[in-house]
């Protein structure tokens, strides 16, 4: 998804979508905590949402999906071109993790309340995350100590590629990153 141009890819997306529902009237789903309904005639979202999640519901919804998750993880680099996008990756998610955690990685809990998530068994602290309906993202951070310095990751349920470009996985992940501001 390149924000250079990303009122025009909305509007491919979008197009794309109408296509693909040539005959719906309306589609909805959820993103996060936010019931959505996409009006198709008029290219309405209700709630209004930013751009980008608006391309993150059209490609979603544009999947036609219907992949359940089967209880395994991947990481970024298994996901199609992930090891080619895994520095961007890095630096769109687990940099900005890190920072807004390091110092209280309470944070993670509050972002699991307020996102309605539930608690991971993966590290120190981790919370699985449901942005998506059939989709789930797990936010792992470890502690640092002496030897080890703090470290985070997070990982993707594996029916990830059936309903998101990984583009839009690396946009997905940070947009509950940048949530973490707001607590």
């Amino acid at each position: 998804m390149s924000y250079a141009n990303i009122d025009q890819t909305f509007t491919l997306a979008f197009e794309n979508l109408k296509a693909a529902f040539h005959n719906a009237k309306k589609l909805e789903t959820r993103l996060w905590d936010k019931n959505i309904t996409v009006d198709l005639a008029n290219g309405n979202f209700q709630p209004e949402i930013d751009t980008v999640s608006k391309i993150l519901v059209c490609h979603y919804l544009g999947s036609k999906s219907s992949m359940p998750w089967d209880g395994q993880w991947l990481s970024f680099k298994e996901l199609p071109d992930g090891e080619i996008y895994n520095i961007p990756f890095q630096k769109r998610t687990i940099f900005p993790l890190l920072k807004l955690i390091n110092d209280e990685p309470s944070k993670l809990i509050k972002l699991k309340e307020k996102l309605n998530g539930e608690e991971g068994t993966f590290g120190d602290i981790s919370i699985i995350l449901n942005p998506f309906p059939e989709l789930y993202l797990a936010y792992i951070y470890w502690q640092g100590d002496e030897e080890f310095p703090a470290n985070a990751n997070i990982l993707f349920s594996s029916n990830f590629p059936y309903y998101l470009p990984t583009e839009d996985c690396v946009v997905l992940a940070s947009s509950a990153i940048w949530q973490l501001k707001s607590i």
